[in-house]
C-alpha cells in the first residue's frame, strides 16, 4: 500500500489509506508504512469496504486536489 500510495500523493491525489483493510508482513512494518504514507499526507481512514465502494463511484477525476 505505501508505495502506490506515496506515487499516488506524487501525481496530486488525495489518498485516504484504509488502515483496517491493510496487511503487512508484521505489525512494525504495517505501522512503518502507514506511518510513511501519513507524514507524506495521507489521511488515515477507517471506512472500510462501503467507504472504497462510495469512493470509486465517484471517479478518479474527483479525488484530484
Amino acid at each position: 500500500m505505501a508505495f502506490t500510495a506515496l506515487d499516488a500523493l506524487r501525481e496530486g491525489y488525495e489518498v485516504y489509506p484504509v488502515v483496517d483493510a491493510i496487511g503487512g508482513t508484521s505489525a512494525e512494518a504495517h505501522r512503518a508504512g502507514l506511518e510513511r504514507v501519513i507524514r507524506a499526507g495521507g489521511q488515515p481512514s477507517q471506512l472500510g469496504v462501503a467507504g472504497l465502494r462510495a469512493s470509486a463511484r465517484l471517479g478518479s477525476s474527483a479525488h484530484r486536489r
